[in-house]
């Protein structure tokens, strides 16, 4: 914005100065034409904050999206582990007892598997 800020003054200093110096109808074309141009600068620039202004805007539309999601996305610590137990304690509790049991019971089912599977293998009525 500041540069195109300077630009738009330094073309109508140049349109001041080229006024005050010369007076003959070549300089009111010159000048008639650094006003176009100017103007042309200017619609630019109005173009350019336009453009600005709404990149500006969707810049905080995509930080408030990261912040609202920026909660579902954060690590467990240990202190939201400690306070989620600490309000049905009794739940979490049976729910991991529950688990080991599960686990204790499929790894013993597959000891089993293997041990049979040894014995076939001994017996000689399927080949490794």
């Amino acid at each position: 914005i500041n540069q195109g800020k300077a630009v738009l003054l330094a073309t109508i200093g140049i349109v001041v100065c080229a006024g005050s110096e010369q007076t003959d109808a070549s300089t009111h074309i010159d000048n008639a034409a650094l006003a176009s141009r100017l103007q042309l600068l200017e619609n630019i620039v109005q173009s350019q904050q336009k453009v600005l202004q709404q990149q500006k805007q969707d810049i905080e539309h995509e930080q408030e999206m990261l912040r609202s999601q920026r909660h579902w996305l954060k690590p467990r610590r240990s202190a939201d582990i400690r306070e989620a137990e600490g309000a049905h304690p009794r739940k979490l509790s049976d729910a991991n007892t529950a688990m080991d049991h599960i686990w204790l019971l499929l790894c013993g089912a597959l000891v089993m598997f293997m041990q049979a599977g040894f014995a076939m293998l001994e017996a000689g009525t399927c080949r490794a």
